[in-house]
């Protein structure tokens, strides 16, 4: 068995921005930001990053005295992409059969 090519970071940001402009993502600014976030944390190599809390300030701008036990955003949020995700995937923009 050969090894898969490496994944160049043009070719990331090609598929990501397909999928922020994809027809499921149209309405929602908060989606299109969160995933923006994540996958350019992962492309750079930061996903020990990628806490609720930082995730709260950076893309929903919430203040530094944010409690993840008050507010639900990012893990409401997070939901909502998983979701969204997944109707863009059964897409045929998504599938890449």
């Amino acid at each position: 068995m050969s090894a898969s090519p490496p994944v160049l970071a043009e070719d990331i940001a090609a598929a990501l921005e397909r999928i922020v402009e994809s027809q499921e993502f149209a309405r929602s600014w908060r989606l299109k930001a969160l995933l923006r976030y994540l996958v350019d944390k992962a492309v750079r190599g930061e996903q020990d990053e990628l806490k609720e809390y930082s995730i709260a300030l950076a893309v929903f701008e919430r203040a530094p005295s944010f409690d993840p036990r008050d507010d639900t955003i990012v893990r409401a949020q997070a939901r909502r992409l998983r979701q969204v995700l997944a109707t863009y995937y059964q897409t045929p923009a998504g599938r890449s059969d």
